[in-house]
C-alpha cells in the first residue's frame, strides 16, 4: 500500500505535465492563426 502512494505522485505530475504541453501547443497555434489573420 506504502509503494502505490509513491508511484501515484509521480504519475500524476507526469500526466499535468503533458496536460501543460498540451495546452501550451494549443496556445501557440491558436495565437499563431490569430497573427495571420491579422498579417
Amino acid at each position: 500500500m506504502g509503494q502505490q502512494g509513491q508511484i501515484q505522485p509521480g504519475v500524476e505530475s507526469r500526466l499535468f505535465y503533458i496536460a501543460q504541453i498540451a495546452k501550451s501547443i494549443r496556445l501557440i497555434k491558436a495565437i499563431n492563426k490569430i497573427s495571420h489573420c491579422h498579417a
